[in-house]
């Protein structure tokens, strides 16, 4: 990241502390980022056209192809590469990057006076700076971080030196071993203190948790809460999603109706992920589905498409309409039986579907925020190979899965009768408490489009 002229000349003045000077920085610097794409189009010079003989045509007709160029070939300039390159960036990875990078400078003019971008400090300077910043960091209340919240700043660093083309990695380079010991020996001690076991980790959704969640009216199909939440989830646990971005920039057309000699059944088409991102090679196997349950009517993900389908504003059935739709609150309205606004829901109810749902429920903390974990703990715990859950989930390395094959709360009760001589097998998957609901079919329409009839 350059700071722009003007920006990283400017002192601090005397009344502002260095923290409050850096995060000015940065905001201005955000600021500039995420205008460039509403600025370069604007500011870019409109191209001299020399008009062409009454008798000449300007397409130049490919007689191999028998296509026009002007008709492959679309009109981009530099500012459009950049533009591009810039807004496909993950904002969440550039603003921790920002946030972390900016910390570091405040330690930094706390050590100093000089005003030097990060990128400007040699090798042999900039290691020991470093060493020292990964012992010194606290939180703002003065408490210590956990280990791999430390790590974080070294990542954060290291991406935004890559980012200013500073010709070293200070994860891997030899003139970056000293600051990596000094982080090494942090995170072990840190350890030592009882760090880094990670008590608010959260666990995921059990089928006791969905029944509980059935029972207190937050799954099904009775109302327009009841059947977000229920795609929300089954889009999450079926289909890999992650919560937030992942689900907003769905399309109604991602999810579509198919059929076979069993019945029908849902597929998802994929688009951007964080994990698979357009690189070569990274795409999905194959396209994920979601085959109907009819022993859980209330969460079955045939049936309850099928309700949303019906209940959506027939305008918003285009393929490129948002898949999330806003709640319906007009009388009138709703006595058609529609149910769904023509708007996308807003992003903070979305990403707070979870949450209120849990709290619906009376779940706790740790089972709010589960996420898409319960499908890739569900997988691996029923012994499905690590390389097809992979596929599912997005990971490129199927030993990343490793991290979500924990033992749950079954799992750990069952070791530890084994150790006391209770037992003396292990059930990989322990049976909880089945959920059953009463088989109430649902009408199905022959297509993903909502009736015509009044319903």
């Amino acid at each position: 990241m350059q700071i722009s002229e003007g920006t990283a000349e400017r002192k601090p003045d005397k009344q502002m502390t260095s923290a409050s000077w850096w995060t000015q920085i940065f905001d201005e610097l955000y600021k500039k980022k995420t205008a460039a794409a509403t600025n370069a189009k604007a500011m870019e010079p409109e191209p001299s056209v020399t008009p062409a003989p009454a008798n000449h045509s300007t397409t130049t007709w490919n007689t191999t192809t028998g296509s026009s160029a002007s008709a492959r070939f679309a009109n981009v300039s530099t500012d459009d590469v950049s533009v591009l390159v810039s807004t496909q960036k993950n904002i969440n990875t550039e603003m921790k990057t920002m946030r972390e990078v900016a910390v570091f400078e405040e330690w930094r003019q706390s050590m100093t006076t000089e005003i030097r971008r990060i990128e400007d400090i040699q090798p042999p300077e900039l290691d020991p700076l470093l060493g020292r910043f990964y012992l010194s960091v606290r939180k703002k209340n003065g408490e210590e971080y956990e280990p791999d919240s430390i790590s974080s700043y070294q990542k954060s660093i290291d991406r935004h030196l890559r980012n200013a083309n500073y010709g070293y990695s200070i994860m891997r380079d030899e003139l970056f071993q000293k600051s990596r010991d000094a982080l090494a020996a942090k995170r072990k001690q840190l350890k030592a203190t009882g760090k880094g076991n990670l008590p608010k980790k959260s666990q995921a959704i059990t089928e006791d948790h969905e029944k509980a969640l059935v029972e207190a009216g937050q799954l099904g199909i009775h109302s327009p809460n009841a059947v977000l939440n229920t795609i929300w989830l089954n889009n999450t646990k079926l289909f890999g999603l992650r919560g937030g971005d992942e689900q907003r920039q769905m399309k109604w057309a991602d999810v579509s109706v198919a059929r076979d000699e069993n019945g029908e059944y849902l597929v998802y088409n994929e688009r951007l992920t964080k994990t698979r991102c357009g690189e070569p090679g990274n795409t999905c196997k194959f396209a994920p589905r979601a085959y109907p349950s009819p022993s859980k009517a209330q969460t079955c993900p045939v049936t309850v498409y099928r309700a949303y389908a019906k209940r959506r504003p027939e305008a918003m059935n285009f393929d490129d309409a948002p898949f999330y739709l806003g709640i319906e609150y007009v009388t009138s309205t709703l006595q058609r039986g529609i149910w769904f606004r023509k708007q996308q829901m807003d992003v903070n109810k979305l990403n707070m579907i979870m949450k209120s749902m849990a709290n619906a429920a009376g779940l706790s903390d740790t089972q709010q925020s589960q996420r898409e974990k319960s499908m890739r703990e569900r997988l691996l715990d029923a012994g499905v190979p690590p390389n097809i859950a992979a596929q599912l989930s997005g990971h490129k390395n199927p030993t990343s899965l490793n991290r979500y094959s924990t033992a749950n709360e079954d799992q750990q009760r069952q070791i530890s009768n084994i150790l006391s001589g209770v037992r003396n097998t292990f059930d990989p998957l322990p049976s909880t408490s089945s959920v059953s609901y009463p088989y109430q079919p649902y009408h199905l329409f022959p297509d993903r489009h909502l009736p015509t009839e009044a319903q």
